[in-house]
């Protein structure tokens, strides 16, 4: 069995983006596929579901391009609106479960407003955090992991496969990213994902 792993509390500066809040679709992909809210906020649909069958599923079925629901997750295969309400910090996955192996689906991060993130893939400490040039992640143990940056538009400014040394230390270069706040993903090798806040300051 898989040791607990330990909820780190990650403070970030000045966080205060606006947030989208309705995802379409474009041909057979979502616009946008990857999304930062508030946990408070809701996000809505606007798409037809006759044609493209939306599921939410964990984050192991997104990676495979499988289909299965999430038991408890949201859901809509008919009409043209569905609006779900964020209610925790994490993050949510979905795909359009006819065109999934197509590359339909798309990503929810739902953040904290009171700047306090929790990242539990590993137990890690980021700093520093506003990072200038680099950005240190400790992890306390040796792992293989997946790193991405994605902006406030969910696009991925940064990607990163490394393996962690035995030290548990692995350093990102963000000097040549513009000034502003990030979502730092994770996903561990045994397909556990996580996000974290950080910001970018010149």
């Amino acid at each position: 069995m898989k040791s607990f792993y330990t909820l780190i509390a990650l403070t970030f500066l000045g966080l205060s983006p606006s947030f989208a809040q309705t995802i379409t679709t474009s041909g057979f992909s979502y616009s946008p596929d990857s999304l930062v809210v508030h946990v408070g906020d809701q996000v809505t649909f606007n798409c037809d579901f006759s044609m493209h069958p939306l599921h939410e599923v964990d984050s192991a079925t997104w990676g495979a391009n499988g289909s299965t629901q999430l038991t408890g997750g949201f859901s809509a295969t008919s009409g043209n609106m569905l609006t779900v309400p964020m209610t925790q910090v994490g993050t949510r996955y979905y795909v359009c479960s006819v065109h999934v192996s197509a590359g339909m689906k798309g990503r929810i991060f739902v953040t904290s407003p009171n700047g306090i993130e929790a990242i539990t893939a590993v137990s890690a400490t980021i700093y520093p955090n506003p990072a200038s040039g680099q950005l240190h992640i400790i992890t306390g143990s040796e792992t293989d992991l997946h790193y991405s940056l994605l902006d406030m538009m969910g696009r991925t400014v940064l990607s990163v496969d490394d393996h962690v040394n035995a030290q548990g230390y692995l350093t990102l270069d963000v000097s040549d990213l513009a000034d502003g706040p990030y979502v730092l993903h994770a996903l561990s090798a045994d397909g556990i994902s996580s996000t974290a806040h950080v910001q970018v300051v010149h």
